[in-house]
């Protein structure tokens, strides 16, 4: 009988060479060909300007290595977008009169049981003397 061909490929190389194809598969699955051109954001106002700016240099202040150049970049972008939105929000006039958008509601709703004799053994025990 021949004796069948068997590399010896281990449980654990088996599962790290399955693993990094997964993940490249799903990286080239995700990646885009093309970034497609986007818009450039409309300026900002000065005040608005400066608060995100401040906004920017806090997150590198915490963080002074952790970002490369192209990061920065796009943090700059983000926190310009973010406060853009901002501007938008506080721009919606509202009164302290004014009720929430949302209440909250469970989802379920649970009733409260009575405190009966047979959950405190105490007062059954005193229930059962006379």
């Amino acid at each position: 009988m021949p004796e069948p061909k068997n590399p010896t490929l281990t449980r654990r190389e088996f599962t790290t060479t399955a693993l990094l194809t997964t993940v490249a598969a799903t990286v080239a699955a995700t990646v885009p060909a093309e970034l497609p051109a986007q818009s450039p954001a409309p300026p900002l106002r000065p005040p608005s300007q400066s608060e995100s700016d401040q906004r920017l240099q806090t997150i590198l202040t915490l963080y002074p290595t952790r970002f490369s150049d192209s990061q920065k970049a796009d943090l700059k972008k983000i926190c310009n977008s973010t406060q853009s939105t901002l501007d938008r929000l506080r721009a919606y006039k509202t009164e302290n009169s004014d009720d929430p958008a949302l209440h909250l509601k469970p989802l379920i709703e649970h009733e409260r049981k009575p405190a009966t004799s047979a959950n405190n053994p105490q007062t059954a025990h005193a229930a059962a003397k006379p």
